[in-house]
């Protein structure tokens, strides 16, 4: 006797609801004992190209130790507290915190990485290559911008110094829009960023270069047609400077005038 199409039809649909709410009854009961994991031990990462590190695995603890994480039940951990909580130390860029079925906590951070130094007459900081600006205490070796005008530095720290293009009235007043186009021009550029020690940026916005090789100063005026300036600049290096070997022939490169330079000799 052949049971009718309706029929099979109810028989198919009962057991995969039989199916279903048993497979959802095994998976609470995993996921409620898999919450009852407590940590067994925790490990920290810290991803860097910096050196030395701005951070260290003790530092990461100390921080982080309120939330009393060793030995913790894996249901009392805020894992997007805490990731939120590393993202607010200074020199750290992002986090990922996640526990593993071995009961192991993994800690990773990614630091973020200084391309220059801002001193000015009331402060000292550095922007990181988001166009940021951090506090770190330690020096690092990067190019050095002395500035005449105080910046207000801190209004950076969680926005890219680039949007002081938006107002007109900032710009007129802050050297931060110069000093992004001064960056951006020279780390886009390996041979340019490690050329320049150090740089000067006067109360009238014009800039002064310093090499790390020779002993004279580049001068090139305003920000304006900055780039060009310095594919200029590579040019005479490469072809003026190190073929004929005149690295100490001059205490002046003007660079400022559009398609020429002028030297300075001792």
């Amino acid at each position: 006797m052949q049971l009718k199409p309706i029929y099979k039809k109810m028989i198919i649909i009962t057991g995969r609801i039989i199916f279903l709410s048993f497979t959802i009854i095994s998976m609470a009961f995993v996921n409620n004992e898999y919450k009852k994991k407590k940590v067994e031990s925790i490990h920290i990462q810290i991803i860097s190209d910096n050196q030395p590190m701005m951070s260290s695995i003790k530092s990461i603890e100390k921080y982080i130790e309120h939330f009393e994480l060793p030995h913790q039940f894996y249901y009392r951990i805020n894992f997007y507290e805490i990731e939120n909580h590393l993202n607010k130390k200074n020199e750290i860029k992002n986090s990922t915190v996640y526990f593993t079925p071995n009961k192991q906590l993994y800690i990773i951070v990614k630091e973020r990485k200084p391309i220059a130094r801002i001193i000015s007459k009331h402060q000292q900081y550095y922007i990181d290559d988001e166009w940021k600006t951090l506090k770190i205490t330690q020096p690092y070796k990067v190019p050095i911008i002395i500035n005449d005008v105080h910046e207000p530095a801190t209004a950076f720290q969680l926005y890219p110094i680039y949007k002081t293009f938006i107002s007109e009235n900032f710009r007129q007043v802050s050297t931060l829009d110069d000093i992004y186009i001064i960056l951006n021009t020279l780390y886009s550029d390996t041979v340019l960023y490690n050329f320049i020690d150090h740089i000067h940026i006067n109360k009238n916005h014009e800039i002064t270069l310093y090499p790390v090789i020779g002993k004279f100063k580049i001068t090139s005026g305003q920000s304006n047609c900055f780039k060009e300036k310095m594919n200029k600049l590579k040019l005479f290096i490469i072809n003026g400077l190190n073929k004929n070997n005149a690295w100490n022939k001059y205490t002046e490169i003007n660079i400022k005038y559009k398609n020429l330079i002028y030297c300075t000799k001792k």
